[in-house]
């Protein structure tokens, strides 16, 4: 009976890509998250966009819809929040701009109204063409933030983005860092 919820998702996957091929216009994105005792890892899936897998045990926070940002919680009051969607969902997506080159487009716009409008800094700390991502520290007197801005390949024929952030009082960059790299390598 363990696995009902499991084989539960598979079925309710499996019927919205059914339905997407019947209805091509319409895109249905299907949601889920599941704590797993034996693994004690926490996995959020936003089909077809993507999933990521966080090690631990973690709480669902507040969801922000206009961003597809779901929040999530642990004991230890780190606050990571996990975004996935269509590319094609920001003005500056163009035909052609995925991959690397997107996740550079994503982070020059973040930066802008990072800094315009909430007046934050924000860095790039690594840039991966190969894994197609950019990770940056988005700061401020009362803030730190370790951010991942990355264009995914997917189901959707548009391209996906991930974006995912991990923000801690307790945590090192470079320990948010490695969470970051390892939810969004699958490792």
């Amino acid at each position: 009976m363990k696995h009902i919820p499991a084989l539960t998702a598979v079925i309710i996957a499996f019927s919205v890509f059914c339905l997407q091929a019947c209805f091509p216009k319409t895109r249905s994105t299907l949601i889920s998250s599941h704590y797993d005792k034996t693994k004690n890892t926490t996995t959020y899936m936003a089909m077809p966009y993507g999933a990521a897998i966080m090690p631990g045990e973690w709480t669902v926070g507040k969801y922000f819809q206009p961003a597809r940002q779901q929040w999530f919680h642990n004991k230890d009051s780190v606050s990571v929040s996990l975004s996935f969607g269509p590319a094609s969902k920001f003005e500056f997506s163009q035909e052609g701009l995925n991959g690397f080159a997107f996740a550079m487009a994503f982070y020059e716009w973040e930066t802008k109204y990072e800094s315009e409008h909430l007046r934050q800094k924000i860095k790039i700390i690594e840039a991966d063409s190969l894994n197609k991502y950019v990770i940056a520290k988005v700061y401020s007197d009362s803030m730190n933030t370790i951010a991942l801005y990355g264009g995914r390949d997917c189901a959707c024929k548009e391209g996906a983005y991930q974006h995912f952030t991990v923000s801690s009082r307790k945590l090192s960059d470079n320990e948010m860092i490695k969470f970051l790299q390892s939810i969004y390598l699958n490792k």
